[in-house]
């Protein structure tokens, strides 16, 4: 049996690591300092065998002691193959081991934005691409060209054009601004307004045209072709005919106060219509009693400025007429009333009526207002000197025996006073008067027979009703018309002064005569 013996010898060794990191873009150009590493402590042991041979452990970190990571530093527009530095084992051949970060260049874009400020759109983009801070290769002057040859003016660009610029930003924008260019000239011509004014019933009356020059402004876009015009207007800047008031036509309205005029423009010609409808109007009847000066009825007819009215008073006449009412007098035309405003103030008229007492006209019953019998004379003489027809007893009036002249002749046939023989120049034996009645009518003391001077049946003195319309008249005409009214003034108290006097002037007549 064989036995081997081995000899070992043993030796501890340590080892302090402390690592260096390098940051280094791909081109090789520093990127950032190099930073270092914590220290680190290693130990192992070395063996020396019987055959004379090293042999080594495992390097073996010592109790409390760690390798601390190390972040990369953030380079913008870069990124590290690291994010963190890495580790590398010591050796007794590298005890300093050596860490590298490299960068890589991102990739950055630029956008170039041609932008319309005329209507505030975008009339195109051009996007590059590139690595970071590497330069912009982009002839900007080329599409500038192009564009303007298009009709497009330049206004403005942040583009640099002194120095090339750089992808130095993640997304690099620049704008690039145009105005669509235009060609302008001026035209002229000739607005005209026409006006035509008619009646209702579509009768012209007149045409008028208003003709004023105008200006406008033509403008062609050189990008899109388009036309467009600016307004018409005067030389004195207005965009409109002047308002125009219609014409006033006596009896007539138009169905516009004002006429507003239309727009300044030559292909216009369209026609304004003024039309004029007749006014609405009144006409008024009035049915006066003039015994009181009382209105009976107003009858108020309307129609329009030159109608004329159908109106027919007959059949209210007829119907006062049948309540004891005399017509007087009828204003009212014949032929019609127009209702043209012009006829007569306040376009009225009066139809007059008298109202007469049932059967006797006011007078004292069956006699017309005389003595009972006689007309009003003395009884069985028509109010004459009894048996004398109103003369001295026996001589008609004359001084007795010669006819009131001179006793004995005093120029009149002798004997007689100029008087047929005996009378006094009177009818024989009755001083003139119709024989036995002093004048009168037969029995009736001069008024027609039975109903003393009064028309037969009525006593209503028809002799007497002129005498008192000829003095309403007289009174009417000299009054004036109140403002704001369409009647006479106190018609009634008129009516009723006058007749009173007449009334009062009857009665001085009879008192006249009887004192004759």
């Amino acid at each position: 049996m064989n036995v081997t013996y081995v000899f070992t010898a043993t030796t501890n060794l340590s080892l302090s690591v402390q690592g260096t990191i390098h940051y280094r873009f791909t081109n090789g150009q520093q990127a950032h300092p190099d930073l270092q590493t914590n220290q680190v402590n290693y130990h192992r042991v070395a063996s020396l065998d019987w055959g004379h041979n090293v042999v080594y452990s495992q390097w073996q970190k010592d109790e409390n002691t760690e390798f601390i990571p190390v972040n990369s530093p953030i380079i913008t527009g870069y990124t590290p193959d690291h994010q963190q530095s890495g580790f590398v084992p010591a050796t007794f051949a590298d005890p300093k081991p050596q860490f590298t970060v490299t960068y890589q260049p991102n990739v950055s874009y630029a956008n170039i934005n041609y932008i319309d400020a005329t209507n505030n759109t975008k009339i195109q983009t051009q996007q590059l691409h590139g690595s970071y801070d590497q330069a912009i290769n982009y002839n900007l002057q080329q599409t500038i060209t192009a564009l303007t040859k298009k009709g497009y003016t330049l206004v403005s660009s942040d583009f640099p054009t002194t120095a090339s610029p750089t992808y130095n930003k993640a997304t690099n924008n620049y704008t690039i601004v145009f105005n669509e260019s235009t060609t302008q000239t001026t035209e002229h011509a000739n607005a005209i307004e026409y006006i035509d004014y008619a009646y209702s019933n579509k009768l012209a009356i007149k045409n008028a045209s208003i003709i004023v020059p105008v200006t406008r402004i033509k403008t062609v876009n050189n990008v899109t072709g388009k036309i467009s015009h600016s307004p018409w207007i005067s030389n004195d800047g207005s965009t409109k005919f002047a308002n125009v008031t219609p014409h006033k036509i006596t009896g007539y309205s138009p169905d516009q106060k004002l006429i507003e005029g239309k727009t300044l423009d030559p292909n216009n010609t369209d026609t304004l219509n003024v039309t004029y409808s007749p006014d609405p109007e009144t006409i008024n009847v009035k049915y006066l009693d003039i015994t009181n000066g009382r209105i009976l009825k107003t009858k108020v007819l309307t129609g329009s400025f030159g109608g004329v009215t159908t109106y027919n008073p007959k059949v209210d006449i007829a119907n006062y007429e049948a309540q004891g009412y005399k017509l007087i007098d009828n204003e009212f035309p014949v032929e019609g009333s127009s209702y043209d405003n012009t006829n007569r103030p306040n376009h009225t008229f009066f139809i007059k009526l008298a109202k007469n007492t049932p059967g006797n006209g006011g007078n004292t019953p069956g006699n017309g207002g005389n003595t009972p019998g006689n007309g009003g004379n003395t009884p069985g003489n028509g109010g004459n000197t009894p048996g004398n027809g109103g003369n001295t007893p026996g001589n008609g009036g004359n001084t007795p025996g010669n006819g009131g002249n001179t006793p004995g002749n005093g120029g009149n046939t002798p004997g007689n006073g100029g008087n047929t023989p005996g009378n006094g120049g009177n009818t024989p034996g009755n001083g003139g008067n119709t024989p036995g009645n002093g004048g009168n009518t037969p029995g009736n003391g001069g008024n027609t027979p039975g109903n003393g001077g009064n028309t037969p049946g009525n006593g209503g003195n028809t002799s007497q009703v002129p005498s008192r319309m000829t003095l309403y008249h007289s009174q009417k005409n000299k009054t004036k018309l109140l403002p704001k009214t369409d009647e006479q003034p106190d018609d009634e108290l008129i009516f009723a002064g006058l007749t009173s006097l007449l009334i009062a002037g009857f009665g001085i007549t009879s008192l006249t005569r009887k004192n004759k």
